[in-house]
């Protein structure tokens, strides 16, 4: 098949945060490592940066984003911290071991950040991802449309026929699994080496349609697609929180599509869940 892009978790270029989440790696090992794919060929290069750790201050992340444009990727994902339940670092938070990050400096870094990118040519097509002019991840916007795609090797996910897959995660047995060339291979299970398969309800797919495509920020809900895909019409099936959103300034509605504005970037995941509450099938 071939490959033309690799991504690299950078995550931070400040050696304290590094080490707070127990990596190995330093900046100097984030520029070989820039320098190794660029001499193998590969034409798309995306780093990994992650912003709002706890005890990051803006300066730390000013540094971040400035080491990350030095390295002049073609593509920057940048992701704000999430302290699940259940980590280590959520429990160190908890226990007042750590600070607890700030939400309005969680905002300001998340715009310095946009603004940055931005002035260095990078174009934001997606809530968390900018690249430079035709660099866009092709294979994320195959998730983030909810088209379908192949799951290829040990523990892969796929998406076809209706169904979500996923395969054999022992590399072993996925190998010895696709030895079996008399398997059954169906539409829910398009390799012998399937694990798992969930037929997608059209509930399902309503949600991760809105919940994905409300993420692309260039092109947002085409309302030609959805009413293609589902025979409704989007701002009838959810008028009621499209009508608040748009007045509350958290999106932008055209005859074409339906999207977060800038504002609305900020609060992604309470306006995607004001329209997913109101899924009723």
């Amino acid at each position: 098949l071939g490959f033309n892009r690799v991504s690299i978790g950078m995550q931070s270029a400040n050696e304290s945060i590094l080490q707070m989440f127990d990596r190995r790696h330093d900046l100097q090992t984030v520029g070989a490592a820039v320098d190794y794919a660029r001499r193998a060929k590969f034409d798309n290069v995306n780093l990994d940066v992650i912003f709002g750790s706890p005890g990051e201050t803006m300066a730390d992340w000013q540094g971040t984003v400035g080491a990350t444009l030095r390295f002049s990727p073609d593509h920057v994902s940048m992701y704000g911290l999430e302290l699940k339940g259940g980590t280590s670092l959520r429990g160190m938070v908890d226990a007042g071991e750590l600070p607890r990050p700030d939400d309005d400096l969680f905002a300001d870094m998340y715009e310095f950040a946009a603004m940055t990118l931005a002035t260095a040519g990078y174009e934001q097509y997606e809530i968390s991802n900018w690249c430079l002019p035709g660099k866009e991840c092709q294979h994320n916007l195959q998730y983030w449309r909810n088209l379908e795609y192949l799951g290829l090797g040990a523990g892969a996910h796929g998406f076809g026929g209706g169904y979500r897959y996923s395969t054999i995660a022992a590399p072993r047995a996925y190998i010895n699994a696709l030895r079996n060339l008399s398997a059954c291979v169906t539409p829910g299970a398009p390799t012998p080496a399937a694990s798992k398969t969930t037929l997608v309800s059209e509930a399902d797919d309503l949600y991760e349609t809105i919940m994905m495509g409300l993420r692309l920020t260039k092109e947002g809900i085409n309302h030609s697609r959805f009413r293609q895909r589902f025979g409704r019409d989007f701002l009838e099936l959810f008028a009621g929180p499209a009508d608040r959103m748009s007045a509350a300034g958290l999106l932008t509605v055209t005859t074409e599509s339906i999207g977060l504005s800038q504002d609305g970037r900020l609060l992604s995941n309470g306006v995607i869940r004001a329209f997913v509450d109101e899924i009723r099938l």
